[in-house]
């Protein structure tokens, strides 16, 4: 009797698409700050009155703001990559706006210090800059969504700047959503021992953090990490600043981007630091749930058409398709009976767990105001880690990783090739020549797998379908 290889070849790529179409257009999100300014043009006389400018010394200018105080939202665990990379202007700025959205604060003056160090025109586009480096450096700063500023000028110079947040909530209720996140991230960072490796924590914070969340472009607050913590239900934004606060509070520095997919809609993500090294992650695209809308499930479902349609047109095949459709459906018609319990498709996809910026660039596309990252290093890998990065097909190798997942009592094993024709030979030996029946057992089921052309990775595991 002949084995059962359910062909889901080429339903990734139809995944990326629908994500792409579902993206929470983070992008757009940021473009639509509500921002409001104002203008007050003060006359010779009026400059010099103690009510119109506030003298600043440089220490006070300098002096960075102390997180974590009792009236404070600020975390103390914050990478400030953002600030980090900003002038020394922009960063008393950014200190000015801090510590006003840590105290919930009103309005602040912007120092005055380095006012010269901006043409008139130029600071319109400057505090958009630091506004969103704030908000990007700080996931627990959820309570803030826009900001409105007031210029006092003479003629074309620019005297003082009076700031202001704009807030989705009051200090009660932000204070309730505050307990509230520190009460599930606890409970989260509790699983994870502060002894435990770079690599362990950010691929606990994956997993975890994906298993845990659905992504739902309706869902409240969807934008913040509340929605991750409380509702379990948020978007790419909400995924990726979760990501950020968990690993800030392990002491894994993690920062957000913002950019795009290839299909050009607005998607959000992390950089972290593993060991030294900056890596790519994107939680949202590891969420297979993200992935899967109710056309991918019916392509799944529909194994002996939609499946080999798609394995055809991915590998181009130059056989008659009909011939090639018969066979798959005696494939499919087909079952061992040792009776074996059937597994579903597995929950997390981990092409982007610590990816290079070239691995990154085949999907993604990096926008944001903050220059990012060029991440080369491979060595914290999830396929690296795991020894499923293969440089060729090494049936040794696979023996080994096919082994280690039975250990684990996992069903799905997930590999990724160095190049192209690794990869090709992979599909080839395992697909087409059914070599994965020499590694895993399907059982009165079968074995589904997906492909992935352009991260060129394979995932398989048992099915009862």
């Amino acid at each position: 009797m002949k084995k059962k290889l359910c062909v889901f070849a080429y339903i990734f790529c139809m995944m990326l698409c629908c994500a792409a179409v579902t993206s929470c257009a983070a992008e757009v999100l940021w473009d639509e700050i509500p921002r409001d300014f104002g203008l007050r043009q003060e006359t010779e006389g009026e400059a010099s009155g103690d009510n119109d400018v506030r003298v600043v010394s440089l220490e006070e200018v300098l002096a960075v703001p102390e997180r974590g105080g009792n009236n404070s939202f600020l975390m103390e665990e914050v990478f400030p990559y953002a600030y980090e990379r900003l002038s020394e202007a922009e960063q008393a700025w950014y200190e000015d706006m801090e510590e006003l959205f840590g105290s919930f604060g009103e309005k602040t003056e912007l120092s005055e210090a380095f006012l010269d160090s901006f043409a008139p025109s130029e600071v319109d586009d400057v505090l958009d800059k630091v506004f969103r480096s704030v908000l990007g450096d700080h996931p627990e700063i959820f309570y803030v969504d826009g900001y409105s500023c007031t210029k006092y000028m003479r003629g074309e110079e620019i005297l003082s700047i009076e700031f202001s947040g704009s807030y989705t909530m009051d200090q009660e209720a932000a204070s309730v959503y505050k307990e509230a996140i520190e009460e599930s991230a606890e409970a989260i960072l509790i699983g994870i021992g502060e002894e435990s490796s770079d690599y362990e924590k950010v691929k606990y914070v994956y997993d975890t953090l994906i298993c845990s969340t659905d992504y739902d472009l309706g869902a409240p607050d969807n934008q913040n990490i509340y929605s991750v913590f409380v509702n379990h239900r948020s978007v790419c934004q909400g995924y990726a600043k979760a990501v950020q606060y968990l690993l800030n509070r392990l002491g894994v520095e993690s920062t957000l981007v913002l950019g795009t997919v290839y299909t050009g809609e607005g998607h959000a993500w992390n950089v972290v630091k593993v060991d030294g090294d900056y890596y790519y992650v994107d939680a949202t695209w590891g969420d297979v749930s993200y992935q899967v809308d109710e056309e991918t499930e019916e392509a799944v479902g529909q194994e002996d058409e939609a499946g080999d349609k798609a394995e055809d047109k991915e590998e181009d095949r130059a056989e008659d398709r009909e011939e090639d459709r018969e066979q798959d459906r005696e494939q499919e018609n087909a079952a061992d009976n040792s009776g074996h319990k059937a597994e579903s498709m597995p929950e997390i996809n981990y092409d982007y767990l610590n990816v290079t910026t070239e691995e990154l660039l085949r999907t993604h596309s990096v926008g944001g105001v903050v220059p990012m990252p060029v991440c080369t290093a491979t060595a914290a890998n999830y396929y690296v880690m795991e020894g499923a990065y293969f440089t060729s097909y090494d049936r040794e190798q696979m023996k080994r990783l096919f082994e280690k997942a039975a250990e684990k009592g996992r069903s799905d094993v997930n590999v990724k090739c160095s190049d192209v024709e690794c990869y090709q030979k992979m599909c080839e030996a395992l697909i087409e020549d059914q070599e994965i029946f020499d590694y895993i057992q399907a059982g009165e089921g079968g074995i589904a797998y997906v492909r992935n052309e352009k991260q060129l990775s394979l995932t398989f595991w048992v099915t009862n379908e």
